[in-house]
């Protein structure tokens, strides 16, 4: 899940990735555009978060300011307490200052839970950010504790 401003992200980096290395995984919903028509907003997201194996959620500086994109992030959470599994995942696509970053957010990043960050000049840095992020990827770890929504 990502702000529209992000989606360039998603097109010129994830997708390539994604058919590249892991071609094995299927019906892959990128943004508002995968959610099922016809579906109040809302329940629609919740769909696609109920039923996925994964949420990942792209943080930049406009994402974290964004009311939808904050309602997005509060859902995968709820349902990741539900569950009891990791099932978000957080990308930050640059760095964002402390004073900035949302209280859930901050509550994520000091319970340990699995977070990346990207690097854009570094190849290197790239490589070992899809290593991270493919090993993100195959399992659900179960959770120990809960964070408050």
């Amino acid at each position: 899940m990502f702000r529209e401003d992000d989606e360039w992200w998603i097109n010129d980096c994830m997708k390539p990735f994604l058919q590249w290395r892991m071609p094995h995984l299927e019906h892959i919903v990128f943004g508002d555009s995968g959610l099922h028509p016809g579906s109040f907003y809302l329940n629609a997201i919740y769909d696609v978060i109920e039923n996925s194996y994964k949420t990942v959620l792209l943080l930049s500086n406009q994402s974290v300011e964004d009311t939808w994109f904050m309602t997005k992030l509060r859902m995968a959470v709820e349902h990741m307490n539900d569950t009891k599994l990791e099932k978000v995942t957080l990308i930050f696509l640059e760095d964002i200052d402390d004073d900035h970053l949302p209280y859930l957010v901050r509550l994520l990043l000091s319970r340990n839970k699995p977070y990346l960050l990207w690097v854009n000049d570094d190849e290197d840095g790239q490589e070992f950010f899809w290593a991270k992020f493919e090993k993100s990827m195959r399992a659900n770890r179960e959770m120990n504790n809960v964070i408050p929504v």
